[in-house]
């Protein structure tokens, strides 16, 4: 191609520089356009490639949706859970209170209990995933059986070993979000075990 075009050893039409952080491409870009003075154009992957680009964001957008639509349902979950346990001994409640324990400490007892429900989620969670995460990340799934070779999207040929990987930002942003999830479903358990009347409650049987 370039002894059609004529071009020297010195000459082309494109450098691409490859970065390990693509979040970054935006801000090497404009450092290399500033640096270049206008004599060539430095631009980032999302400009020269807009249709992968958009591509992505559609992927990354459906990703999103899908993990929050998860992240409902397994506050949900968390909410049932700590709800049916506080109603299931509001009778133990009761007596707390009779015997002299305040609204304020039973809701932080529950609350206590929502907190060591997140430690065991996230520590749970962690050995669960992490043996497929290391395999996903270092071997990956291989699609060339489905896809017949390289798989091309927008011009760009992909590799069909697909790898899986997490910026550790997004690891503590996603342990984060459980812990508050979690935190926040207990607060009207916590509250309802505070405001249940003794002698109502210890009558139960």
């Amino acid at each position: 191609m370039r002894d059609l075009l004529g071009y020297g050893e010195d000459e082309a039409t494109m450098v691409a520089v490859f970065l390990h952080d693509q979040r970054q491409s935006g801000r090497v870009a404009g450092r290399l356009d500033r640096e270049l003075g206008g004599a060539l154009a430095a631009v980032p992957w999302n400009t020269s490639q807009p249709q992968l680009a958009a591509f992505i964001a559609l992927k990354v957008g459906g990703a999103v949706f899908m993990e929050l639509l998860i992240a409902v349902l397994v506050a949900a979950g968390i909410f049932n859970t700590l709800f049916v346990s506080v109603m299931e001994r509001l009778r133990e409640f009761g007596i707390m209170l009779a015997i002299g324990w305040s609204p304020g400490r039973l809701f932080r007892l529950v609350m206590m209990e929502s907190v060591w429900l997140a430690a065991l989620g996230l520590v749970g969670a962690f050995l669960l995933t992490l043996g497929p995460y290391l395999y996903l990340s270092s071997t990956g799934l291989d699609l060339t059986a489905v896809y017949g070779g390289t798989v091309e999207v927008a011009g760009v040929g992909l590799d069909p070993v697909l790898k899986i990987g997490i910026f550790p930002r997004n690891a503590v942003m996603i342990a984060l979000f459980a812990v508050v999830a979690t935190l926040a479903s207990g607060i009207y358990p916590a509250w309802r075990a505070g405001r249940v009347e003794p002698v109502e409650t210890i009558r139960v049987v």
